[in-house]
């Protein structure tokens, strides 16, 4: 689940914005929507029973944002699937985030935004 976590927060941003991961620490602003997709996503592992904590999930995003040898230069396989004009993964990440919050009462409000700014992203590429 850490990974798909970060996945929610790092790919639809990227997406939406077409950037780089590393540029989502460079601005305030975007790395504050990932923290809070990384909250919204956090409480959803947590009550579908799996121990994982905020502090460390959200720890975990900044080291891999941060990391420059690994991921800060890369694009995200969201940013690449839109460029290569395919279907994203969306929705088996934040999708399934959105729907497994509806379920259990879980705002994921920042997590539904996404969600449909890639998929408005997708139907512009995707039918181009």
């Amino acid at each position: 689940w850490s990974k798909a976590i970060i996945n929610s927060c790092i790919n639809p941003i990227t997406a939406v914005f077409d950037i780089k991961n590393g540029e989502i620490i460079k601005h305030p602003i975007l790395y504050s929507i990932a923290e809070t997709i990384c909250r919204e996503s956090t409480k959803v592992a947590v009550a579908r029973g799996i121990e994982i904590g905020e502090e460390d999930t959200l720890k975990k995003l900044r080291q891999v944002i941060e990391n420059t040898s690994d991921t800060s230069e890369n694009y995200s396989s969201m940013v690449q699937s839109l460029r290569k004009r395919k279907p994203t993964e969306i929705d088996s990440i934040n999708g399934i985030i959105v729907k497994e919050g509806k379920k259990k009462g879980i705002d994921t409000s920042i997590n539904e935004l996404f969600l449909k700014m890639v998929k408005m992203r997708e139907r512009a590429e995707v039918k181009g």
